[in-house]
């Protein structure tokens, strides 16, 4: 199994990204699944109602944190051992999202509850796409062409900044971090697949290195 999570705030290109590093991993014949977590995708289950609960009602911090957790734990329970895992958002998100008030006990509740009590693994590759706010702002309005802006979005977009800075701080200190404001999609998909291929070679060493050891 290899985990790698590709976060970031709205509108710098994470699903189109990932769905690029899936079909391209399947290509080189890896058992590559792209999904969000939590995903909205009905094949799993309670996972995707949970999600649409949150996305469609508004709640304080702790409850919505807590709801895209079990959300989480229950997706994972789902995901096949042995494929490669390509996430489009991760747990980074819950702790930036639900901590933009700047609650300690909203931030203590949610680290507690990952770090014991969840099933979740570490990510093997972590990338974070970031945007200036203009761009931002125009993506945003080509996007809403499709689809309705939501709750999230607007918080998103009023705390674009913010939100970047928390990722910053909240992500492992090797995290890949790719500033998309003047890069192509297929662009910030090449460097996104050379990190993780680079991470992948570093576990198989790791793994070799192991059972070097036990023999």
């Amino acid at each position: 199994m290899f985990y790698s999570v590709t976060d970031g705030a709205d509108y710098v290109g994470k699903t189109e990204v990932t769905s690029i590093l899936c079909e391209r991993f399947r290509a080189e014949g890896f058992n590559a699944l792209r999904f969000s977590e939590p995903s909205s995708d009905d094949q799993y289950g309670a996972s995707s109602q949970i999600r649409k609960l949150i996305t469609q009602n508004p709640t304080d911090a702790v409850s919505t944190g807590l709801l895209m957790m079990a959300a989480r734990n229950e997706l994972f329970t789902r995901l096949p051992k042995d494929a490669m895992w390509l996430a489009d958002r991760s747990f980074y998100t819950t702790y930036v999202y639900q901590n933009l008030e700047n609650d300690p006990t909203a931030r203590t509740v949610l680290e507690m509850i990952h770090s014991h009590y969840l099933k979740i693994p570490v990510p093997d590759s972590t990338i974070l796409l970031t945007v200036n706010r203009e761009q931002a702002l125009k993506r945003s309005k080509g996007r809403t062409g499709v689809m309705q802006m939501g709750w999230l979005d607007e918080l998103s977009l009023e705390n674009h900044q913010t939100i970047q800075d928390y990722y910053r701080r909240v992500m492992p200190k090797d995290t890949l971090e790719i500033d998309t404001s003047n890069l192509s999609i297929p662009e910030v998909a090449e460097l996104a697949y050379q990190h993780i291929k680079s991470k992948m070679s570093l576990k198989q060493e790791v793994l070799c290195r192991r059972v070097i050891l036990t023999d």
